[in-house]
């Protein structure tokens, strides 16, 4: 789980060619991911995150089933080359 936040130091403007290091964390998208599905849906990047990987994961699984159909399709065909 130490690999999922990272903190992290960046430098940003404060004023006329002034930088200052702030304290940051980056997230991986596993991360992300535990944030969207476990947060507060009521707060709206919650929510637009949550609608985000659930397309994702729907997607990803349109894509095995697809996959799988044509997968048996082929088996199939090669099983009886005759009948089709």
């Amino acid at each position: 789980m130490v690999t999922e936040f990272v903190d992290v130091n960046k430098l940003v403007d404060v004023g006329a060619n002034l930088q200052r290091s702030i304290q940051d964390i980056v997230l991986s998208r596993y991360a992300c991911y535990l944030i969207a599905m476990n947060g507060d849906p009521r707060k709206e990047v919650i929510a637009l995150g949550s609608n985000l990987f659930c397309g994702k994961n729907s997607q990803a699984r349109a894509i095995r089933i697809k996959k799988i159909a044509c997968k048996k399709n082929s088996l199939r065909r090669n099983a009886n080359p005759t009948r089709y």
